[in-house]
């Protein structure tokens, strides 16, 4: 893919991309959204590239979104520049789980969240709307003297965007993430560094040099696939309830880096005083465990569990099986409420309301009272699975028998 709004160098491994459009203080457009998204899929598959700096051309990082479109910026049904945007209704007529609702800025987050390479944001000048909300997932962000930043989105009627939300309260606290985007006033990098928003502030000939060199420490020293998984476990364990979660995957990484060449080649080059050499590719050697979590979808159904599937290697007799039981077990459920249905009916003719029976509908409840409980429901289900339970040889059910 050629990029016409970002630019993307590789040297000594690191990636540089450089939000391009300095007529426009690097405004956000669909095309630049589109650039971005390409350009973190091609710091992942690279192998020579270690660490991304994200910056921007001229005196500004990005103003936010493109607003030459006026009043109809954000209306897509209205705009004819952005038909991969417009389509999905209006009004009560939206469709909530379409894909063209998605915003553009989610989208460039969520890729950037999903990077297997640390990501530096080089804040040379005004980030305001989607220009600061895209440096959130960013892992460490560097500001000079002359930037300046604002969640702007309550002064433009609209809401944060780029998945903000998730990511600020985060970083700086629920208490001054609502400050600031409840105000939506633009603030500058001091403020930003007190809130710690930024990790440092440098002057404005001083950006690229500071995040270069930091870029440098970790590609020099560092293992790129414990990096990697490091990058992984600290976002992704800023949603776990429990500490837990966190031994059982830092317990993963211990015992599954400490078979690979790049842990024998980090303590042999320490005990020698050398440089590691680190023979490990992210490409290729990411541990057997990763991803250890469930990828998420948007739309609707993005919350839902996955349909439990049979175990890996069970036959089709022991599928059979589990069919025949779900059936059964829900069979006994659906008989269990018309037992409820039924004793309400008892009890309402207890109480001197119309007589169980007086209509067909109650005549069919009263047929059912006596039908079969849950438990023998269950029983049921039981002899399904014992009944449909293969007899060959070959079967896993046989085997254990």
């Amino acid at each position: 893919m050629s990029y016409t709004q970002i630019t993307y160098d590789v040297a000594d491994k690191i990636a540089t991309i450089t939000l391009n459009r300095p007529e426009k203080l690097n405004a956000f457009t669909g095309t630049m959204q589109n650039e971005l998204v390409d350009a973190f899929g091609k710091v992942d598959k690279d192998d020579n590239v270690s660490v991304a700096i994200v910056t921007g051309a001229g005196r500004g990082f990005c103003a936010g979104a493109d607003l030459s479109a006026g009043a109809k910026t954000f209306d897509y049904n209205e705009r004819g520049d952005r038909p991969d945007r417009a389509g999905a209704g209006r009004g009560p007529d939206v469709n909530w789980s379409d894909e063209r609702i998605r915003d553009g800025g989610g989208r460039v987050t969520l890729r950037i969240f999903e990077c297997l390479k640390p990501v530096i944001a080089a804040v040379n000048g005004a980030a305001v709307g989607v220009g600061v909300t895209m440096q959130l997932p960013m892992d460490i962000r560097i500001a000079s003297e002359a930037a300046r930043f604002g969640f702007v989105f309550a002064r433009r009627g609209i809401v944060p965007e780029a998945c903000s939300s998730w990511f600020l309260p985060r970083i700086v606290g629920i208490s001054k993430a609502m400050e600031w985007c409840a105000t939506g006033r633009v603030f500058d990098a001091k403020e930003a560094l007190d809130a710690g928003l930024v990790s440092r502030v440098v002057k404005a000939e001083e950006l690229l040099p500071a995040a270069r060199a930091l870029a440098r420490e970790i590609a020099d020293n560092t293992a790129p696939v414990s990096v990697a998984l490091t990058r992984q476990m600290l976002w992704r364990m800023l949603g776990a309830d429990h500490p837990m979660e966190a031994h059982k995957i830092d317990s993963r990484g211990i015992y599954g880096r400490g078979q690979q060449e790049d842990a024998k080649e980090g303590v042999v080059s320490f005990l020698e005083k050398r440089q590691p050499h680190y023979p490990n590719k992210v490409s290729t050697d990411m541990p057997g465990y990763f991803p250890w979590w469930r990828e998420r979808r948007s739309g609707s159904r993005s919350t839902a569990r996955p349909r439990r599937r049979a175990r890996r290697g069970a036959c089709s007799g022991c599928r059979l099986i589990a069919t025949e039981v779900r059936r059964a077990v829900r069979r006994a459920g659906r008989l269990q409420c018309l037992q409820i249905a039924a004793s309400k009916a008892r009890a309402r003719d207890r109480r001197g309301g119309p007589r169980f029976g007086s209509c067909r509908a109650s005549a069919t409840w009263r047929r059912r009272r006596r039908g079969p409980t849950r438990a023998s429901g269950l029983r049921t289900a039981g002899r399904a699975a014992r009944n449909a339970r293969p007899q060959t040889r070959g079967c896993c059910w046989a085997r254990a028998a």
